[in-house]
């Protein structure tokens, strides 16, 4: 099955924090992954944000930077959103009994479409998505 993979997973393999473990041994478990440009945007947002609050120098984010675009062009199954995927968050986020941010309900939305489970850290979205019946890939949760 397609492992699709939210931020949160990303940026843990490429930022040392308490799930880069974790997220190493997920990703090494799974032969085809899937990755949005909502994920790299995020991941992009992520690393600034550790570089503004001064978790991380410019050197470290420019790094990680640079090994991420390299995984990235190993990464069998990098996928665009969709105008249906924001249409589908939009739905999702009308019914009212599911508490998600706007890019975790795309990301249900893109891991939907791909029929695959969703690889996560956020413990809200991987609720939601439990809750919507999508598959959950995760490793201690």
């Amino acid at each position: 099955m397609t492992v699709y993979l939210d931020a949160s997973v990303v940026v843990s393999l490429f930022v040392g924090d308490a799930h880069t473990e974790r997220a190493k041994r997920l990703v090494s478990n799974q032969a085809l992954l899937s990755l949005s440009d909502l994920t790299a945007a995020e991941f992009s947002s992520a690393l600034a944000i550790h570089y503004r609050t001064g978790l991380a120098t410019d050197v470290d984010v420019r790094a990680a930077f640079t090994l991420f675009d390299t995984w990235c062009e190993l990464i069998p199954n990098r996928v665009e959103v969709l105008s249906s995927d924001i249409r589908g968050a939009q739905a999702l986020i009308r019914q009212l009994d599911h508490p998600l941010k706007t890019p975790d309900a795309i990301h249900i939305m893109i891991a939907r479409r791909l029929n695959a489970s969703l690889a996560t850290f956020d413990n809200a979205l991987a609720r939601e998505a439990g809750r919507l019946g999508l598959p959950l890939e995760h490793d201690g949760f």
